[in-house]
């Protein structure tokens, strides 16, 4: 197990940092998992100077209200319609993301119609906004948010290796977002696969390889490091006590099938 040696004055910055990013991006999941971490070290006190603040909107702010007031109300092609000629980083997750919620939304809905065949349309749609990001990720036009997107996206075409590639790179773009880590790993496929990935020498990384172990079902090195970060000032985190809670069940059930 590598080192883990947490600042915990700057772990709480970069959390404040990443629930203002994720909050206004509507990735309320990761917005939420940030804000039970920031929560459990209400016993660290706050740097002096407030966590900066992000230009990623420039000249497109009267755009990223409007679109963002649909997108809280879920009317996401009308939240795609007010960005799509913004360029700016968070107008234009916003454009992908409520495209990509659009298409989610008329899939779910058309599976609780039984008497509505299946739309053979909705997976070329989400090709067609896969084929998207793929361009603009050629070239380089993609931030960590919406290289996360495009991850998703992969995976949901069963494009798994792709997958992977992107969410390494978003995780490298922004360290603090969570939900890339998260779903890099659920398909990584063994430990060896990890360590020849580069990922970003970031606390972040602690609480993701903790988290690949636990779905490997390599549970002892998972445990081992949840034990370290609870002894590091993680002890009221409710996501690491349900973490090792799972741990443990893990182990008793592993232990039950060799009995």
């Amino acid at each position: 197990m590598e080192d883990i040696k947490l600042d915990l004055p700057q772990m709480k910055r970069d959390l404040h940092l990443g629930i203002v990013a994720c909050s206004e991006r509507g990735l309320n999941h990761s917005t939420k998992w940030l804000s039970e971490l920031y929560f459990s070290l209400s016993h660290v006190k706050s740097p002096s100077d407030d966590a900066p603040t992000r230009n990623d909107c420039e000249g497109e702010l009267e755009a990223y209200f409007m679109a963002k007031s649909y997108f809280d109300l879920k009317e996401y092609d009308r939240c795609a319609y007010f960005t799509k000629n913004c360029t700016k980083p968070k107008p234009r997750f916003l454009h992908y993301y409520s495209k990509y919620l659009s298409i989610e939304k008329k899939r779910l809905d058309s599976m609780t119609d039984t008497n509505c065949p299946p739309d053979p349309t909705e997976n070329n749609d989400l090709a067609g906004l896969c084929s998207q990001l793929k361009s603009d990720h050629y070239e380089n036009k993609l931030d960590g948010f919406c290289l996360y997107l495009y991850g998703i996206i992969l995976k949901k075409l069963d494009l798994t290796n792709l997958a992977i590639n992107v969410f390494v790179k978003a995780v490298n773009c922004e360290p603090i977002l969570w939900c890339a880590w998260y779903e890099l790993g659920k398909i990584i496929p063994d430990k060896n696969k990890i360590f020849l990935m580069e990922l970003p020498d970031h606390w972040m990384k602690h609480l993701f390889l903790a988290h690949a172990y636990l779905e490997q079902l390599n549970n002892d090195e998972a445990l081992q490091i949840y034990f370290e970060l609870c002894s590091q000032g993680l002890k009221d985190s409710t996501y690491l006590m349900a973490q090792i809670a799972i741990g443990h069940h893990n182990r008793r059930g592993m232990f039950e099938l060799n009995i």
